[in-house]
């Protein structure tokens, strides 16, 4: 664990073009922002299906994650930390896996292109018609 955390602190700036080949060596993503509203990279890393581990609380953290079931969500006041909640998928390989593969179905279930495409056009749609257009 502390060479990914090492890792991490050093790497810095990281192009676009690695970031796929990072997310593809990966078992886990970690975000400990405090201050972000719907993370599209916990949605990416969701969507290859590292493990998101995130911070509770944080806006749009909890639309991308179901505790539990697709990753974790962290909470320092209720003991929950980001260090036990690393323990918690490094030392469990069947979790890790469910994780995993649920966290796939949700993201493509609730955040495929195609769904995204349908929902702005119903907010379009909907728009348009309270404007009488």
């Amino acid at each position: 664990m502390e060479e990914c955390i090492t890792f991490a602190e050093a790497a810095g700036f990281i192009p676009q073009e690695e970031i796929k080949n990072l997310l593809q060596v990966s078992d886990v993503f970690v975000s400990a922002s405090t201050n972000e509203g719907f993370s599209n990279s916990c949605l990416e890393a969701a969507s290859t299906g590292l493990i998101c581990i995130a911070r509770e609380g944080t806006p749009g953290n909890s639309k991308i994650i179901v505790d539990g079931e697709t990753g974790i969500l962290y909470n320092s006041s209720k003991g929950i930390n980001l260090g036990k909640s690393m323990r918690l998928i490094q030392n469990n390989f069947d979790l890790r896996e469910s994780m995993k593969n649920e966290s796939i179905r949700f993201i493509r279930s609730n955040y495929s292109p195609i769904i995204a495409a349908n929902s702005y056009n119903a907010l379009y749609t909907e728009l348009l018609l309270k404007m009488n257009i």
